[in-house]
């Protein structure tokens, strides 16, 4: 399932990848332009859910903000 995912990324241009020559034999994948431009879309899309659907993003169904997220996993470290 991986490897599929990775395959469409890479077709959409969101990712490129490298093959080593060396052994063994190692494939590393990065991000491209388009795939760091995506990024701010990713996270807007993640606040839009987490405020107006958290009964699907969250188990006790209550509504965050990223700040309050980034506060949540700082108290639990």
């Amino acid at each position: 399932m991986l490897s599929l995912r990775l395959e469409e990324l890479e077709e959409y241009g969101l990712i490129g990848r490298t093959v080593s020559t060396a052994r063994p034999l190692r494939i590393k994948y990065a991000l491209t332009k388009l795939g760091t431009d995506v990024i701010p879309v990713m996270y807007a899309a993640a606040e839009f859910s987490m405020k107006n659907f958290p009964e699907e993003v969250f188990q006790d169904g209550k509504s965050r903000t990223p700040l309050q997220i980034a506060r949540e996993i700082r108290e639990s470290q």
